[in-house]
């Protein structure tokens, strides 16, 4: 075992006892992860909340032509929210993964059958949450992903670091070369269902064509597309038909039925999105999870240092670096359609910038947590963060309540800003909701069933430890 390693078991050698090995019980835990995963939640919900308020065709209305408010927030999102919190929280599970591997060892069970248990649990918890409640779910790409990053974990932490740098470049050049090949230097994306509709209603189906030649509109939908024959099969529609109906999303999550809306998120979540993930950012997000392993090794982010020099130094070159590097990235993407190299300055300046910016915020958060571990904002957070699952879905349980056609039903009807703003009120009751649970019980509802089922044992459910 490296020396990190070590360090890390210790924390734990008081409790692992061999044999034995469940859920880690209150005093066992590491506050700062239970921090950074409540900061992980809090950053997605404002990054998907502009997603549950408006139609695909309607988001960058943000930009285009809009009030100087929706430009600050699109600015806003764009640089400092959008894919640094989903960067943390794959980091965040890498570190799960390691630290779990860790405890078992340490009580000396066998742990990759346990795990593969609890990652078939999260698989279907996942594909439920995406198919009925929200298209951008995470949690079942996370979970195929989490398969792949499993024997990584017996790695050294020079050999993890060098894979996770080896796998996200990879990534990058891997986007960069499909961008180069692609109409107009076109990065892969959900299609624009209504041009379909409009190309399939042309004269001799001229999108078919298109999607054999590789046209801008047919090439954003990649390995999705190839699924499309088969799905206008099971369903018995016409492609045109399809095409219709995907391009009807503001009525059917607005007034339609929640039917209606199940089968258009089976083809926007399962068809189009979970295919370009997995054909696009397996390897980033693979690279993120051993990422996460790494730092288990070294031991960062995982207890209270008093030594809190090192994260300053992330805090501030992480903030600096990553803001340059976005700002450079964003510039970029307004020549790639001009200048081949713009689409590589573009890529660059974007995906080293996200994590710059996301290890700037955890580090952020260790020394919030060294210098304030007992504040009531460290305090709500953790409590945010140990309930992570049950907040996570909950948001789309909310935001469904609030847009959708069996709630409020104001989807498509505000502005991102006005969107955004929900976004408070949603955060401090999960905030408050969350405190008050745990005050209570050991496990948010959700990690309750997961670790029931992961453990094949019910868990005991209400607290015997303060917290």
């Amino acid at each position: 075992m490296s020396e990190g390693a070590a360090g890390v078991s210790d924390s734990y050698r008081e409790v692992a006892l061999p044999g034995r090995w469940g859920p880690v019980s209150g005093a066992e835990r590491i506050v700062t992860l239970d921090v950074l995963r409540g900061v992980a939640i809090c950053g997605m919900l404002l990054a998907n909340i502009i997603i549950f308020a408006l139609p695909a065709d309607s988001r960058n209305v943000m930009v285009e032509g809009a009030a100087a408010a929706d430009q600050a927030v699109a600015l806003f999102l764009g640089l400092l929210v959008e894919g640094k919190f989903y960067t943390l929280f794959s980091i965040l599970f890498g570190m799960g993964l390691a630290l779990q591997s860790l405890r078992a060892e340490e009580s000396r069970i066998a742990f990759t059958g346990l795990y593969v248990r609890r990652l078939i649990v999260l698989l279907v918890i996942g594909l439920v949450h995406g198919l009925l409640l929200s298209a951008v779910d995470i949690l079942a790409f996370y979970a195929l992903i989490a398969f792949i990053a499993l024997p990584f974990r017996k790695l050294e932490a020079r050999p993890l670091l060098v894979t996770a740098v080896a796998l996200y470049l990879g990534n990058v050049i891997a986007l960069g070369v499909y961008a180069q090949r692609a109409p107009g230097g076109a990065l892969p994306g959900e299609p624009n269902w209504q041009q379909l509709v409009d190309e399939r209603s042309g004269p001799s189906g001229q999108v078919e064509e298109d999607f054999r030649a590789g046209s801008s509109s047919g090439s954003e939908m990649v390995t999705g597309v190839t699924l499309i024959p088969l799905v206008t099969k099971i369903l018995r529609v016409s492609e045109l038909e399809l095409y219709e109906f995907m391009a009807d999303e503001e009525r059917i999550f607005r007034e339609g039925t929640w039917a209606e809306q199940v089968r258009h998120r089976a083809v926007s979540y399962l068809v189009v999105a979970m295919s370009l993930r997995l054909v696009f950012l397996t390897w980033r997000v693979l690279a993120l999870f051993i990422l996460g392993m790494y730092f288990v090794k070294r031991s960062l982010f995982l207890e209270r240092d008093r030594n809190l020099g090192h994260y300053k130094t992330i805090v501030f070159s992480g903030l600096v670096l990553g803001l340059l590097l976005e700002l450079t990235g964003g510039a970029a993407q307004q020549l790639s359609g001009e200048y081949v190299v713009a689409i590589w300055v573009f890529l660059i300046g974007i995906n080293l910038g996200i994590p710059a910016l996301s290890l700037s915020y955890a580090g952020a958060v260790a020394l919030a947590c060294a210098r304030n571990a007992g504040s009531s904002v460290v305090r709500s957070l953790a409590a945010l963060g140990r309930a992570a699952l049950t907040n996570y879905v909950g948001q789309s349980v909310i935001c469904g309540l609030i847009f959708y056609s069996y709630g409020l039903g104001l989807f498509g009807r505000l502005s991102g800003t006005e969107a955004l703003l929900l976004a408070v009120p949603n955060l401090a009751g999960q905030l408050v909701l969350s405190v008050v649970w745990l005050r209570f019980f050991r496990f948010g509802p959700l990690e309750w069933a997961w670790r029931s089922l992961s453990y094949w044992q019910v868990q005991p459910m209400r607290r015997r430890e303060a917290w």
